[in-house]
């Protein structure tokens, strides 16, 4: 008897920590770039969703040859945000990842990939890479780019439905430990 008792409660306290410690990590902004693959000297559109809070948002260009901070224009949708810019006709082909701050305090980067060749995509992209890398080669070197882990626990996520579980579990537990407790 003591046993389930002591089990719900630390399924519960387990629920309990892992849902509250979700919120410690902020989901990143949704970035989009369109085209996500550009030539040299074309526009491309970075567009940028911080949440309704915020009330301005920031391309840092210097990684890609442009000003060091560019204003975006807010769009018709409280938080959102994009701006069109010009590449560098000297820019070299390979894979950016421009920074994006958000007036709320989130941020993300934008992966926009040159090439030298006249056919660009126009499929918008999100990511969270954490810094500029060389084009793709047939064998990768380095540290693995997987981002900065701002979406690992956004709500929704796995941690939330783990921790529900497991209150959820500790709560059963409790109901069926005090149930055999009356009788």
């Amino acid at each position: 008897m003591r046993l389930i008792c002591h089990a719900g409660a630390a399924l519960t306290l387990a629920g309990a920590l892992l849902l509250t410690a979700a919120p410690a990590f902020a989901s990143g902004p949704v970035i989009g770039v369109t085209p996500s693959t550009a030539t040299p000297g074309a526009s491309v559109t970075f567009t940028v969703t911080c949440g309704s809070t915020a009330t301005s948002a920031t391309l840092f260009g210097t990684t890609l040859g442009l000003a060091q901070q560019i204003p975006m224009q807010p769009s018709t949708h409280a938080g959102e945000f994009a701006t069109t810019v010009d590449l560098p006709a000297s820019i070299t082909p390979g894979t950016y990842h421009p920074s994006i701050d958000c007036s709320n305090g989130s941020s993300g980067t934008a992966t926009l990939a040159v090439s030298s060749s006249s056919s660009p995509t126009a499929t918008p992209t999100a990511t969270h890479s954490p810094t500029p890398s060389a084009p793709s080669s047939a064998t990768p070197s380095g540290a693995p780019e997987t981002g900065d882990g701002a979406t690992s626990t956004m709500m929704g996520g796995p941690f939330e439905v783990a921790g529900l579980g497991l209150v959820g579990l500790g709560g059963l537990a409790g109901v069926i430990a005090f149930g055999r407790r009356r009788r």
